[in-house]
């Protein structure tokens, strides 16, 4: 054998064996990596996480990681194709967090890879040089990657081969959120569980308990649980604190962008190394330049061998040091740290939530004694209304309406209604809100949320009122808020002042600042008007305004009021009205090859 051949040879045997050879080896493979990585110290610890998991020598390992760290295309793209090079029906299960919707996008990257010459030029081959399994053509569509046996290969070759198919999960209908779980008939392999568009605290939920339902029979009788979740920390709720919950003996790895020794954890142990691993790491000198190589790498990423055990212990010691400062410099981290919660849950993996991690400080507030002597631009009522009929679901949120005017870059909310209102309270109260701020030159409009029983109140007004509008929000509620921050921070939001001055824009004879709504009032249309009931209640502002500016500024509160002043303020700064976008198909090239493939790695 030459030494050029043996050299390739040597090469294949370690990317097939080991993670972290295979990943640097094959991150160009990916579709969208037409490059070496900037390879840091992070992304050999996730690598080796997910190496542990698959081969089975740690149960349920759990990450958090903020964003760009790596995390999907390591775990979700590349772990798969690597795990079946020697064990094609490998049985784990990989959960990764993202914004968008990728199943299928995934699902391509991975057949990118396999097809990608690299890739197959280190799959194991029988004596004759045919590779031991290839990809099913029947089964070579978005949903499916189905591998078979190559027919021929002697028995003592021979593998059992499976596949990974996209299967839908439990969730939410309607709010465009959900789950996706790689599944097979007769193996479970390395799995998806991704969350779409539209995080609501709904859908987080209802991953959860599919998290600590479901996902528990995705494994056979005779194998513990093998899962691997790395992700970035996005509200109180998320996989996290489930998987934990679920598996209180499962490793917990946090890495926050910038070092916190307050939060430091002891050494973590991540189960027995891989034999290459522990010749790597045995005596002061590796055999050979690459295991000297793989050993420093482990070295500067915190992880060492120890008693025949793989411990993790945060290479990093000063405060503030960066996780990935070549990745992200200490500008862009310092841009992020404008939004407090946003930097603290997501950037620094930290879940604790409290008034040091408000939203919005509350002198950033300011207070309107008398409106401007102007016709307003907009009046606009926001519409979060509650899921179903009060005591008939379990939800416990209630109607928000919330009204406010807009004089150029300036927004005056004007009053709030909160109460537990019904499909047809609902439409009741909302028609005599349009109608109590009906007394200026300006009419009101009203935005109601395309979601629960929004549809049905609209339907109900039409022809009864104009100016009524569905919109879809855009992402969940945390992310909402922050795009109202520029109103609030600019110092342009104004509240009702306790001894607020009655506003001329009130129709002739409403009371200021607090009333009642009768269903049996006169001013409603004799198809609306209900039995005698005096329900949806608007407080003085000194009542109300507290507990709003509260709930709105900080995370982890009921969101009634949150979504009501996004709803009012957030198609002025141009995200709710954006056209929605349709999930993009996967289409083959013409060529069949990627730019990758077919420019070959750099």
């Amino acid at each position: 054998m030459s030494r050029r051949r043996a050299q390739l040879d040597l090469i294949a045997r370690r990317a097939r064996a080991n993670f972290w050879h295979f990943a640097r080896l094959g991150w160009a493979w990916s579709p969208g990596n037409a490059r070496w990585p900037t390879w840091t110290w992070h992304m050999t610890l996730i690598a080796l996480c997910g190496e542990q998991v698959a081969r089975g020598r740690a149960n349920v390992i759990v990450g958090n990681a903020p964003p760009g760290a790596g995390k999907s295309t390591l775990l979700a793209r590349m772990l798969w194709p690597w795990a079946v090079q020697d064990v094609p029906e490998t049985r784990a299960a990989t959960l990764v967090h993202t914004i968008d919707t990728l199943g299928h996008e995934l699902q391509n990257d991975r057949r990118e890879i396999m097809n990608h010459p690299g890739y197959q030029a280190i799959q194991r081959r029988d004596p004759t040089g045919r590779p031991l399994w290839s990809i099913d053509p029947k089964n070579n569509n978005k949903d499916k990657i189905q591998l078979i046996p190559t027919p021929g290969v002697p028995a003592a070759y021979r593998v059992r081969a499976g596949g990974w198919h996209q299967l839908a999960a439990p969730g939410p209908s309607g709010d465009g959120a959900g789950m996706g779980t790689g599944f097979h008939p007769w193996y479970h392999h390395v799995d998806d569980v991704l969350k779409a568009n539209g995080q609501h605290t709904s859908a987080m939920e209802a991953c959860n308990r599919w998290l600590r339902g479901p996902m528990s029979t995705r494994f056979p009788s005779n194998q513990p649980e093998r899962i691997i979740a790395f992700t970035q920390v996005v509200d109180a709720l998320d996989h996290t604190q489930a998987l934990l919950d679920q598996y209180p003996d499962a490793r917990h790895l946090v890495l926050p962008m910038e070092y916190d020794p307050d939060r430091a954890a002891p050494p973590i142990d991540l189960g027995a190394p891989s034999p290459l691993l522990a010749r790597a790491c045995a005596g002061a000198q590796a055999p050979d330049a690459g295991l000297q190589a793989m050993r420093e790498a482990h070295e500067q990423a915190g992880i060492t061998v120890e008693g025949g055990r793989v411990l993790w212990r945060d290479p990093r010691t000063t405060a503030g040091e960066l996780l990935m400062p070549d990745l992200m410099s200490a500008e862009r981290v310092a841009a992020k740290k404008r939004s407090k919660v946003l930097w603290t849950l997501q950037y620094q993996q930290d879940r604790r939530i409290g008034k040091s991690n408000r939203l919005f400080d509350e002198d950033v507030w300011r207070y309107w004694h008398e409106l401007p002597n102007a016709t307003p631009d907009e009046i606009v009522v926001s519409v979060d209304s509650q899921e179903g009929e009060p005591g008939v679901t379990e939800q416990t949120d209630e109607t928000v309406m919330l009204v406010v005017a807009r004089y150029g870059s300036r927004v005056y909310v004007l009053e709030e209604v909160r109460a537990s209102l019904g499909t047809s309270d609902a439409v009741r109260a909302l028609y005599l809100v349009m109608r109590r701020w009906s007394g200026g030159t300006r009419r009101p409009c009203a935005r109601i949320e395309r979601a629960k029983n929004g549809p049905s109140i609209v339907n109900t007004l039409d022809g009864l009122l104009t100016g009524l509008q569905l919109v879809k929000p855009q992402h969940n509620t945390r992310w909402r808020l922050e795009f109202t921050r520029p109103v609030i921070e600019s110092r342009a939001a104004y509240l009702p002042a306790p001894g607020a001055e009655r506003p001329r824009l009130l129709a002739d004879g409403e009371s200021w600042p607090g009333c009642l709504f009768d269903w049996s009032s006169p001013a409603l249309p004799a198809t609306l008007r209900g039995a005698q009931r005096h329900i949806a209640t608007v407080q003085p502002p000194r009542v109300w305004v507290p507990e709003w500016i509260e709930e709105v500024s900080t995370p982890g509160r009921p969101d009634d009021r949150q979504d009501g002043w996004a709803y009012a303020v957030m198609p002025w700064v141009g995200v709710i009205h954006q056209p929605e976008k349709k999930p993009r198909k996967w289409r083959p090239s013409p060529t069949g090859r990627s730019l990758v493939s077919k420019y070959g790695v750099r």
